[in-house]
């Protein structure tokens, strides 16, 4: 690794799946890690502030462990990398830790940046989730054995004190976590990130709250699908089960006209099984 004064300038290691900086670095620099091909990265306690970018660009990049000593963090010290976990183990003083803050300050954006950053289809964001598993819209925080899976993108960062707030009541006290996560969600506003967003929490961690907003927005969801005729992504949502009976009336009859075959069989072995019958010829 190269270092300067105690500063972590560019990692050199090119092939380790985990990285363990050394003991007595006190700083990680700008772009420290851009193209690294690490899984996991772990910082030691002496380790005191991050400069922007220091883990961007780490396409493999999945989990990181931050030591005791962290004080500060620039923003945006993960962008463009997709890590899963951030690993926090120093101990958190008071909702208005300073340290804690600025971490989460450094790893949450506007929602209104990642569109300009990924220009993409509304859904290919949920797709690439529903087939890999891996989360593509939060992240999960850990420390001392308890975890919450925060939003990446919020709707401002004005929201990012409310985001703190309710990291530190699930990391430190014994809430309840239906409202702490309606919380969290209140803090999104763009449709889709929200749709994203709550079928993570639904799927990896089985939330009463995410499944409750997947279940009342189920038709403009499989509505907004079929209107981009993504046959894919919405075979893998409707596997989800969240449909009412209406639901998926709506959902076939919206299938059918567009074409989308895959969704069109699902729907129908799904009436089946639930005794109901097609009210429309177009799927038949």
């Amino acid at each position: 690794m190269e270092e300067n004064n105690n500063m972590l300038v560019r990692n050199t290691d090119t092939e380790s799946d985990i990285i363990f900086v050394e003991d007595g670095v006190t700083e990680i620099g700008n772009f420290a890690f851009r193209g690294c091909a690490a899984k996991e990265i772990i910082l030691p306690d002496s380790v005191e502030s991050i400069r922007q970018c220091a883990f961007a660009g780490c396409k493999k990049l999945e989990k990181i462990v931050f030591g005791k000593g962290l004080e500060y963090c620039d923003d945006d010290i993960i962008l463009g990398s997709p890590v899963q976990e951030i690993v926090w183990t120093k101990p958190i003083e008071s909702e208005e830790d300073s340290a804690f803050r600025s971490l989460l300050y450094s790893l949450i954006r506007e929602e209104d940046t990642v569109y300009y950053l990924h220009p993409e289809k509304k859904y290919d964001v949920l797709k690439r989730f529903l087939r890999t598993g891996k989360p593509q819209r939060t992240f999960l925080l850990t420390c001392n054995g308890r975890s919450v899976r925060l939003p990446r993108y919020i709707c401002s960062y004005l929201h990012r004190l409310m985001i703190s707030d309710t990291a530190y009541n699930c990391l430190t006290k014994n809430g309840n976590a239906y409202y702490e996560y309606r919380n969290l969600h209140s803090c999104l506003s763009d449709f889709q990130n929200r749709v994203s967003v709550a079928t993570e929490w639904y799927v990896m961690d089985n939330l009463e709250c995410a499944e409750d907003y997947l279940r009342i927005h189920a038709t403009l969801i499989t509505k907004r699908m079929t209107e981009e005729a993504d046959d894919e992504t919405l075979a893998m949502y409707l596997n989800l089960g969240l449909l009412s009976d209406k639901d998926l009336q709506r959902t076939l009859q919206w299938a059918s006209e567009k074409s989308m075959p895959t969704s069109v069989a699902y729907i129908l072995d799904q009436m089946r099984k639930r005794g109901l019958k097609a009210k429309t010829e177009l799927a038949l």
